[in-house]
Formats: C-alpha cells, sequence, structure tokens
C-alpha cells in the first residue's frame, strides 16, 4: 500500500498499414499509459526535409545530393517538383564543371581571357573526354608544334591545346578522332581569373537558394499532407466524442417527446371513446368524468378550478370566447337561422377545445409517473424503455471493424447528425401540438401522425445507441491517437511506434495481445524500469480511501521512486483532527453529515459530486476519529459525560502539552524514516546517509530531542548538557552539526553544481526548523484545551440564558468555526511539518486509454 504498483515500459514498432490493428490491440488491452513523444510531425518527414522547415538548412550547408537523393525517394517521377528540382541539379552540376575548369587553368597559370575569340596567331582551346582519348589526341598533337596540358577532371580528363592558327584543321582532326569535345567557356566567364571566379561563385549560389526553395516547397506539401492526415483522423474522432458527450441531452429531449406524445395519445384514445375513464386509476379517470361534465353543461369556471393553475390560466381566453359566444346567441333570435347554427358550431368547438386542453393536463402527471403508461402503445412504450435503458448506460461496448473503419465512422457521423436534425424536429413539432393543445388553440394529432413521429424517434434512438456503443473505443482511440508516433525509414515507408508505461502484472498479456492481432510486428518490448526513470504512479486504494487519498495528492504527487504517502497522511490527519476536536457527540453529527454527503453522489454548493463525495469521506474519518478521542476525553457536546479514560485536556494541561510534543517527534520521527527510504529506493545513497534528512540528520534529530527533554527537566539549566553522562551526546551532536553542511561543501568542490547552497539550508533547517517544526504540534494541546473551555463558557452563560440555550449556542459556534478550524490545523502539521521532510513529489498518474475488464477485476 506503500509503493505504488510496479510498472514496465514497452516499445511497439509495426509498419504502417497495421496502425489501425495497433491502436484496437492497446485499447483492448486498456490499462496501459502512453508516453507522449514528438515522432509525429518531427520523424514522420525525413531528416533533411525537416530540418528545411525548420530553417537550419541554408543555401550554403544545402547537400545537393542528398537533397536530389530525398526527392527522387519521394516524388514520382513524372511530379512536376521533381522534374524543375532535377533540371535546376543538372545546372548546378554543369556549373561546378566549369568552376573546376577554372580551378584548374589557374593551376596552369593560364587566365580565362586568352579564351576570347579574335583574329590572334595563337589560339587556346579546350577538350574533355576519356583518359584514354586525352592520351590519344596528345600523341597525335606530338608531331605539330602544339603545347598540351591535361588533367583529371570529374572522371573524365581535361585538356588544353595552345598552337598556331594555321595548326586549326590538325588540331581538329586529333581531337574529333580521340573523340574529344570542345568545351566553350561562356564569355561571362573570359574575364580576369580573380572576377571569373567571384562571378562563379555567385552564379553557384544562386542556384542553390532555387534549389533550396524547390526543396522547401516539397517539405511544405509532404508536412501538410501528413497533418492533413492526421488532422483528418483525429477530427472525425473528436466529432464523433461531441456526438457522445451529446447524446444524453439529446435522449433526454427524445424521451420528454415521446412522455407528451404518450400524453397526446392517451387523450385522444379517452376523446373517441376507445378508453373508459375507469382504467385510468388513481382518481384520474373521476376528475376527468366530472370535468368533462362540468364542460358540457356550460360550467366551464367550476371546471377550470380542477385544473392545474397554469393550464386554468391559459384557457381563460377560451372560455371567454364561450361566455361572449353565448351573450351572443341571445340576440340571433331575429337573425337568420345560418348564423344562429354557426354560432352554436363555434361554441361546440371551443368546448372541445377546453376539454381536449382539460383531458391532456389531467393526465400528464399520471403519464409523466409512469401510472398511465399502459394506456399507450406497445410501440411507444418500448421506444421509452429504450430511451430509459440508454439513459441509464446499459450499452454494450464495442469495437466498429478494422475493414473501411473511417469510412464506417464517418458514415456513422454523417447519420448520427443527420437523425438528430430529425428528431430535433420532431421534438419542435411534438412541443408546438401539446402547447397548441393546452392553449385551446389546436387539434389533437391523429394516429398515424402520431405513429411516423415514433417511428423517427426509434431511428434516431437506433443510430445514437450504435454511436454509444462505440463510445469508450472512441475515447480510447483519441488518446491513442494522438500519442502513437509515425516514424519514416527506408525511402517511403513508414512505422508507427507505441511505447509507454504497463502495470507488471499485464505484461505478459500486452504481449499475447499484440502478437495475435497485429500479423506483423517488427519490434516489441518489454523491459524493468532503471531506477530514478520516469513512470506514471497507479495507487493501490479503493472504496472510500480512493476519495481520502486526495487529502495527499492535493500536497503534491509523489514520484513513482518515493514512498506513496496517502494513507499515512490519512492516519495522521484523522488522529490529529480528533485529539484537538475530541467530542463523541459533535463527532457523531459530523459523521453522520459526511455519511449523508458521501451517499447523495449529487453536487452541492457548485461543487462537483466527486468533490461532495470527497468532502462527505473526509467528514466521516474526522467524525470517527473526533468519537473515539470523545470517548477517551469522557466528553459529548462539550459536558463532561463520563470520567476520562485517558486524560482530560482542560484538567491535565501538562500531560496534554507532553502527550502532543512526544506525538510530534514521533511524526518527525517517522517522516525521516520514509526519507531515508525514498534515498535508498531512488539509489541516492550519499543522500540516505549525509542528507539533513537522511541517516545523519535522523540522528542529529533523535539525539537533540533526548538532549532538550534534558535540559527541561532540569529547569532549563544549560549546564547539563556538560555533564558526564550527556557529554557524548552533546559531542555527537556538534559533530553532526558540522558535518552534515561539510558534506555537502565537500561535493561543491567535487564540481556538483548547488550542494554548497543546498548544505547552508540544510545547517539552517538543524538550527532552526527541527526545533520550530517539534513544538509546532504544542497546537494539539493549544486546540484540545480550548475545546473543553467552550464547554465551562457554555456553563457561564447558562445563568443568564439558560443552560439547554447556551449549551446549543456553544455547540454550533464550535462546530462551524472550531470544527473547520481544527481541520485547517491538522492539515498544516500534515503538509509542512510532516511531509517537507520526505515528499518530492514531481509524479504524475497513471491514464489508461480506458478501464479494461481485466482492469476492472
Amino acid at each position: 500500500m506503500l509503493r505504488p504498483e510496479p510498472m514496465m515500459y514497452f516499445r511497439v514498432i509495426v509498419p504502417s498499414a497495421y496502425e489501425t490493428e495497433l491502436i484496437d490491440a492497446l485499447i483492448s488491452l486498456g490499462a496501459i499509459h502512453l508516453n507522449p513523444h514528438a515522432y509525429r510531425l518531427s520523424l514522420s518527414l525525413p531528416p533533411l526535409l525537416q530540418a528545411v522547415l525548420e530553417g537550419r538548412v541554408g543555401p550554403n550547408e544545402l547537400d545537393v545530393d542528398a537533397a536530389l537523393d530525398v526527392i527522387r525517394r519521394n516524388l514520382s517521377e513524372s511530379d512536376k517538383l521533381r522534374l524543375e528540382f532535377e533540371a535546376k541539379y543538372r545546372e548546378y552540376r554543369e556549373l561546378e564543371g566549369l568552376r573546376a575548369v577554372l580551378l584548374r587553368l589557374k593551376d596552369w597559370g593560364v587566365e580565362p581571357v586568352v579564351f576570347r575569340s579574335g583574329d590572334k596567331p595563337v589560339v587556346f582551346k579546350l577538350f574533355t573526354g576519356s583518359r584514354s582519348g586525352v592520351e590519344r589526341a596528345i600523341r597525335r598533337l606530338s608531331g605539330l608544334k602544339v603545347i598540351c596540358r591535361s588533367a583529371p577532371l570529374d572522371g573524365e580528363a581535361a585538356l588544353l591545346v595552345v598552337y598556331p592558327r594555321w595548326a586549326e584543321a590538325a588540331v581538329s582532326d586529333a581531337t574529333e578522332g580521340a573523340g574529344l569535345r570542345e568545351l566553350a567557356l561562356p564569355d561571362s566567364l573570359k574575364v580576369p581569373m580573380d572576377e571569373a571566379l567571384r562571378a562563379m561563385e555567385q552564379e553557384m549560389l544562386r542556384k542553390r537558394r532555387e534549389l533550396l526553395e524547390v526543396l522547401s516547397e516539397v517539405a511544405n506539401l509532404m508536412k501538410s499532407a501528413v497533418e492533413y492526415e492526421y488532422a483528418s483522423r483525429l477530427e472525425l474522432l473528436e466529432q464523433l466524442s461531441k456526438l457522445c458527450r451529446d447524446a444524453p441531452r439529446r435522449l433526454r429531449e427524445l424521451r420528454e417527446a415521446l412522455v407528451d406524445l404518450a400524453a397526446l395519445e392517451v387523450c385522444a384514445k379517452l376523446l373517441r371513446g376507445e378508453l373508459p375513464p375507469e382504467s385510468l386509476g388513481d382518481g384520474v379517470g373521476q376528475i376527468v368524468v366530472r370535468v368533462r361534465g362540468l364542460i358540457s353543461r356550460g360550467r366551464e369556471e367550476e371546471a377550470l378550478g380542477l385544473l392545474p393553475p397554469k393550464v386554468a390560466e391559459r384557457l381563460r381566453p377560451v372560455i371567454l370566447k364561450v361566455e361572449e359566444l353565448e351573450a351572443s346567441m341571445r340576440f340571433t333570435e331575429g337573425l337568420a337561422r345560418e348564423v344562429a347554427e354557426e354560432v352554436e358550431k363555434e361554441i361546440a368547438s371551443a368546448r372541445a377545445a377546453l376539454e381536449r386542453a382539460a383531458t391532456l393536463a389531467l393526465v400528464e402527471g399520471g403519464v409523466r409517473s409512469g401510472a398511465l403508461l399502459r394506456a399507450c402503445n406497445e410501440r411507444l412504450r418500448k421506444a421509452l424503455g429504450w430511451v430509459d435503458r440508454l439513459l441509464r448506460g446499459e450499452i454494450t461496448a464495442e469495437v466498429p471493424p478494422a475493414k473501411d473503419r473511417l469510412i464506417l465512422l464517418n458514415k456513422l457521423s454523417e447519420e448520427v447528425t443527420e437523425r438528430s436534425q430529425e428528431a430535433e424536429a420532431v421534438v419542435n413539432v411534438v412541443r408546438k401540438a401539446r402547447e397548441e393543445v393546452l392553449s385551446g388553440a389546436g387539434n389533437l394529432p391523429d394516429e398515424d401522425a402520431l405513429e411516423q413521429l415514433v417511428v423517427a424517434v426509434e431511428r434516431c434512438l437506433e443510430s445514437l445507441e450504435r454511436l454509444l456503443s462505440y463510445g469508450p473505443f472512441i475515447e480510447a482511440s483519441i488518446r491513442a491517437q494522438s500519442l502513437i508516433g509515425e516514424l519514416r525509414i527506408f525511402r517511403n515507408r513508414r512505422v508507427y511506434i507505441a511505447e509507454g508505461w504497463i502495470p507488471k502484472r499485464f505484461a505478459a498479456q500486452l504481449e499475447t495481445c499484440v502478437r495475435e492481432r497485429i500479423p506483423r510486428v517488427l519490434y516489441l518490448k518489454v523491459w524493468r524500469l532503471r531506477p530514478g526513470e520516469a513512470a506514471p504512479v497507479k495507487p493501490r486504494v479503493r472504496g472510500m480511501l480512493r476519495y481520502l487519498s486526495k487529502l495527499a495528492y492535493s500536497r503534491d504527487v509523489p514520484s513513482y521512486w518515493e514512498v506513496d504517502p496517502s494513507l499515512l497522511f490519512i492516519a495522521l490527519f484523522a488522529a490529529m483532527y480528533g485529539m484537538m476536536f475530541g467530542d463523541i457527540g459533535l463527532g457523531a453529527i459530523i459523521l453522520g453529515l459526511g455519511a449523508w454527503l458521501y451517499a447523495s453522489k449529487r453536487g452541492l454548493l457548485g461543487m462537483s459530486p466527486e468533490s461532495v463525495r470527497f468532502l462527505g469521506s473526509l467528514m466521516v474519518l474526522c467524525g470517527a476519529s473526533s468519537m473515539a478521542f470523545g470517548a477517551a476525553y469522557g466528553v459529548a457536546f462539550l459536558v463532561r459525560a463520563w470520567e476520562p479514560a485517558l486524560l482530560s485536556p482542560i484538567h491535565d494541561v501538562g500531560k496534554m502539552i507532553e502527550v502532543a510534543l512526544i506525538f510530534g517527534v514521533a511524526q518527525l520521527v517517522l517522516a525521516m524514516s520514509l526519507s531515508v527510504v525514498n534515498y535508498l529506493l531512488a539509489r541516492d545513497y550519499f543522500g540516505a546517509v549525509f542528507s539533513g534528512t537522511g541517516l545523519l540528520g535522523l540522528t542529529y534529530y533523535i539525539v537533540g530531542v533526548y538532549l532538550a527533554y534534558n535540559v527541561a527537566m532540569s529547569g532549563f539549566d544549560l549546564g547539563c548538557l556538560l555533564r558526564e553522562d550527556l557529554l557524548p551526546l552533546t559531542a555527537l551532536e556538534g559533530a553532526l552539526l558540522v558535518l552534515i553542511p561539510a558534506s555537502h561543501a565537500i561535493r561543491a568542490l567535487l564540481g556538483h553544481r548547488g550542494e554548497a547552497t543546498e548544505g547552508f539550508i540544510e545547517l539552517m533547517e538543524l538550527l532552526i526548523a527541527y526545533p520550530a517544526n517539534s513544538l509546532s504540534y504544542i497546537r494539539l494541546a493549544a486546540f484540545a484545551i480550548a475545546h473543553e473551555i467552550f464547554g465551562v463558557l457554555a456553563e457561564a452563560m447558562a445563568e443568564s440564558m439558560g443552560l439547554i440555550p447556551s449549551l446549543v449556542f456553544a455547540n454550533l459556534v464550535v462546530l462551524v468555526i472550531e470544527g473547520f478550524a481544527v481541520g485547517i490545523q491538522a492539515l498544516r502539521l500534515v503538509y509542512y511539518e510532516f511531509s517537507t521532510k520526505f515528499l518530492r513529489g514531481g509524479g504524475f498518474f497513471f491514464q489508461p486509454l480506458h478501464l479494461s475488464a481485466s482492469e476492472e477485476g
């Protein structure tokens, strides 16, 4: 319980074709915590393209050969950008060849200006070709009055021939016969050598910029493609997740619409005589018969008195209309018979509207409570049961088939959206029909219309149930999709990487699951964590302890290589609360309120249900502890109920302070012992021994407490420290006070940064913090004494306001104010005095993709 569940690290690599199978395997296992990393975009692109996007490659740093290789590996032969890059690459290579020629001419001491055309008697020409061809040409020219210079050039050879103009034909025959090609320098390079080289460098730089621009365009296009593919999948999953979160609201609306439809149907059956009023039961049928009878006899006002006030108010205009029409009948005797009949029809129509509205208002309550649902048709009852089952979450979780999964999910998203719109239209139609009937302005829908509305609701329920059955998979997929990395290797091939942590007990299950579900696994390894490696913390707490452990984790989450202090936090907090607030009566009230909050499972005062359960569990713990100490103190509702079993805080003040200090010393010794254990778990043996909270610090504290006790017992005479029996301990205390900071100073001299500052801080803690922390526990006694003083105060007030009222007043004040203040004090002692001695924190909780069946077990 004091250590988190053992974890192991895993890494899985599969070809990109099996990404879906990888996600399915991880989700089916569920109890894994994926490690987020930057594989997706930083490694899914070739490193050169990633460097270009990040601006780490400029024209001068560009490796054009590597760039050409990347282009050819990732783009097809007919791709426009590839063709453009290859053309610019050839141009760049030609420029490199010319630069090599210029450098060779510079080695020969030949200026490019000599190649300018003119009528000079001596001609300079350059030729290139194979080395054997150059050698043949030199042999053929040896009989002529020419000068030849040759040198290797880019896998071939270059030949410079200087000859008199009259030998032009012979030189041409010799070079052509040897298979050489004339290399003509551009006119822009027929300038002095330094100027030609500068021009060549500028031209090559310009060409490199053009190559980099094309490469950058390719990188951006590939990045956009990767991001679009990833974003499209994630967007679809998030859209489905949003629909899942919206489903309960939609279901509640559909249930409301179905209830209204049921009420409309029951009302229609009653008015058509298909359903006898007596069958309604619960007295509703009798009221319906009575209301309809009053309306038919023209006693509308009496009928309104039997209806809900809001409905009666809405129907008042209809009654006024009936009264006006009846008044007009008195003046129709001299009018045409047709006019009188028309008025009578209007009166009958108004009374029929009244009867419909009154009947609907009366049966609605019974339908909503479920009492009258038996009067509805079977299809409508099944639809209502279907909605209730979905609202209760009674849905079998499913995984969509791997084949064409994205297409299926996309169709489901469109289907749910479309049918939700249909359902919204149904809700509006039903709501409008109900409102019109209740206001006396509309007729009841016929059977066919009701049937069509129910069918539309059923279609929506079918889609929503399928969506909700995929809900756990969708949520887990969103987490997995965003945490699984993509890596590009070997030309266009991509692999997907998943790595993270898994509880040791599921390690074998992971290997089996991955091997069975994925046809081809490139790499799979599960290994033990090395000391100090980061890992999530999975606490071993269940039930009410799961809520109480938040008391510790609110301080900080311990790292994987630390003792989990949650149970110690809970036990010490409860003990200190009870010690300061020992009262069996008030403790019982706190316990009762806490039990009610814990069992309510509802939000309260803006708090979430989870927070309310945490508060309830904390109050149960505090109440139980308060009752236990109250029994020991013999106190109930601030009144002495029996003789104390241990001590009375108000009568044994000195002993109470002594108990509080002993409790504090024991707590600090425990804290430093845990610190030693944490150092050992992290393989920090220096800290375990030489730290202020290590073995030396623990020894310093225990010896210091013993010496302080002897000083106090001698009337605070410091001279007692030099007594023969205490002198060795006094010397040891002084040596430890020097040794602990000195050890950090030595480490600082050996090159460990921050150790000198750490040593000074620990010296201050040894001198000031340890005594202050110990004395801080006196507040345990102070609040225990103050609690009983309130009882004395209540007895003093009894003379003026009576014993019972004074006790009630005092108990209310103590319960509200002291009960809260004591909790703060206990929390402070645990958070500051106790936890700072050993808890380093910085951990993070284990967050599984979802709670698998194996995990639930």
